[in-house]
């Protein structure tokens, strides 16, 4: 059996997509909706305010109407990830809000729910070519936003699918020496050897050190310094189950996640957990892994036939039209009360020299097509999309086949991205590319291919 699914990172939408005249955005909703089923990851919850702002969010508080959904379902997208950063953004009400509003309409949605069994569930489409399933998790989300399922007594709680991260910072032992001595200068030593005693911390080893919220390790050689991450064991247990029971129940499985991690703030770079967790989803079952959070391309991995888009960047990108935000953002930027939302992006970007808007590659991503078989390897073909970089706040966003020089540039950059993974990117005419093992660590990834 054979399906074909397209896929898209970011949507944070605030204007109407069908109301645009773009031929080169007609180009994509053309391709968009030419295959059997099509993604994207639902950035901001459909609500209209109907709840008050969280007292953080996940950057921007985000919310979009309900008619922007039918937005992007008429441009062909079928099914919506909703586990990320802002889905909390607008507390529980908000949440609950989104909920209702999404069921009302009939959208396909996962990585949200009434608790966390809701929120990792599966969800399902029927096509032409066989019964799909989406599991969306994130591993980046504020404190508050993670479901949780009822015990006994006390009722589930409304939220998103975790993928908690473990992370030590492995340090040379003279390094973890000089932090624990500050740690006892500044008395935090002695505070988190009282919270082991009231048994609310665990306790600490000559080689480890908990100071500053972080977990430090000795290790005895100079590679071995840096940051390691890990997924929590218990939350990767429960998502790969997940997935086992969508692959007994479904044709094929894609699995969302929202992960902004990355090695040493290197935006491109996903961060060390995100490969364990998405290889072993293709081990239970899954078809494909399809990423995104970072808000730029991340490389393309096959492993054992199958892709892992690591991430697939922004799609559309309005998060600066929003028409309102809560007095605590103005706030932080020392804005008067009479400050419109206007006042509050122009503040946060240095009227665009700063941020988002001067940086052209948050405006460049990719249409990805992905083939996925029951009983061979798949294939990934791209077109390049961009976003209007450098245009007018009202004008720049939506998204639109990249001309043909700015095609080159963003394959170029995806190709070397995924070079390093063990695939490159090759023309293949009239705007498309393939994406194939192969490159310049197939050697290296051979056991992997």
């Amino acid at each position: 059996m054979e399906v074909t699914l397209s896929a898209v990172g970011d949507c944070i939408i605030t204007q109407s997509l069908r109301e645009s005249r773009d031929p080169a955005l007609h180009a994509l909703r053309e391709r968009i909706r030419a295959a059997d089923a099509a993604f994207a990851n639902l950035e901001q919850l459909p609500h209209n305010f109907e709840g008050p702002p969280a007292n953080e969010a996940g950057g921007t508080w985000l919310c979009c109407s309900p008619a922007r959904v039918e937005d992007l379902r008429w441009m062909g997208f079928r099914l919506f990830a909703c586990a990320h950063n802002h889905a909390h953004d607008w507390g529980r009400h908000g949440l609950l809000a989104a909920l209702r509003h999404m069921d009302d309409m009939g959208v396909e949605y996962a990585g949200v729910g009434m608790n966390l069994a809701a929120a990792r569930a599966p969800r399902y489409i029927e096509t032409g070519g066989g019964r799909v399933a989406m599991i969306s998790t994130a591993s980046t989300f504020l404190t508050e936003a993670p479901a949780g399922d009822p015990h006994g007594t006390v009722p589930g709680r409304p939220g998103l699918n975790p993928l908690r991260v473990r992370r030590t910072l492995q340090v040379a032992a003279e390094d973890l020496a000089r932090l624990r001595e500050i740690g006892d200068r500044l008395g935090l030593t002695a505070q988190h050897r009282q919270a082991v005693r009231d048994g609310w911390a665990r306790g600490e080893t000559e080689d480890t050190l908990n100071l500053f919220g972080q977990r430090f390790v000795a290790v005895g050689r100079a590679e071995d310094v840096g940051e390691r991450t890990e997924p929590d064991a218990r939350d990767m247990a429960a998502n790969l189950a997940s997935v086992r029971e969508a692959a007994r129940q479904a044709d094929f499985v894609i699995v969302s996640l929202h992960a902004h991690e990355s090695v040493r703030a290197e935006r491109e770079q996903a961060a060390e957990f995100i490969p364990t967790f998405a290889r072993a989803c293709i081990d239970a079952g899954a078809h494909a892994v399809i990423g995104h959070g970072p808000h730029v391309l991340r490389g393309v991995e096959y492993y054992r036939g199958r892709p892992i888009l690591y991430s697939l960047g922004n799609f559309v990108f309005q998060s600066e039209t929003m028409p309102a935000q809560p007095a605590d953002y103005f706030q932080r930027f020392g804005l008067p009360p009479d400050a419109g939302p206007a006042d509050l992006f122009d503040a946060r970007s240095n009227h665009d020299r700063r941020g988002f808007p001067a940086d052209p590659h948050y405006w460049e991503s990719v249409v990805a097509t992905l083939r996925l078989r029951t009983d061979g390897p798949c294939e990934v073909e791209a077109v390049p999309v961009t976003l209007g970089h450098g245009r007018a706040r009202s004008q720049r966003g939506s998204p639109a086949a990249a001309a043909p020089a700015d095609g080159e540039r963003i394959m170029g950059r995806l190709d070397r991205l995924s070079r390093a993974l063990g695939s490159e990117v090759r023309a293949a005419g009239a705007g498309v590319w393939r994406i194939v093992p192969g490159g310049t660590a197939a050697e290296a990834a051979a056991g992997r291919l």
